[in-house]
């Protein structure tokens, strides 16, 4: 006899399977203008404070996604899906009269510009209150490590 939780878990099985198209070997679809993620090329100016200056950059496309500088060592789609993610952070400004808490998080300064589905990225993060070790907090896996 099948019992009802059994028999559930055999439905959701069939629904999963079927939801993948049957085929256990398709690939996710490419990211870029025509996958999951929209045309980006971002440019990154890291600043450690400290003499420690990198850069870095990631572009997003149809064709192709592709990491640069410090970013080299990440997945391409990985960096992408993440640039996704913050694109409405990168596109516009911090917004004003947000009351920040004055802690001082550390001189690192990082510096965002480009272009994020056919808007302007110009953003920069710094490390100076609460409000930007929020925003830096959010951005930090397109960061390099600290040495």
């Amino acid at each position: 006899m099948v019992t009802p939780l059994a028999r559930l878990a055999l439905v959701l099985a069939l629904v999963v399977a079927g939801g993948c198209g049957g085929d256990v070997t398709s690939r996710p679809p490419a990211s870029g203008a025509g996958g999951p993620t929209p045309d980006a090329d971002i440019s990154i100016a890291f600043d450690g404070g400290d003499g420690d200056a990198r850069r870095g950059g990631v572009v997003c496309a149809s064709r192709r996604d592709e990491v640069k500088g410090f970013l080299r060592l990440e997945q391409p789609a990985d960096a992408c899906r993440r640039v996704a993610e913050l694109g409405p952070l990168l596109t516009s400004r911090p917004p004003g009269g947000r009351p920040c808490t004055q802690v001082y998080g550390g001189p690192e300064r990082a510096r965002f510009s480009g272009r994020f589905a056919g808007r302007r990225v110009d953003r920069r993060f710094s490390r100076t209150d609460g409000c930007e070790i929020r925003d830096w907090e959010r951005v930090r896996a397109l960061l390099p490590q600290p040495r």
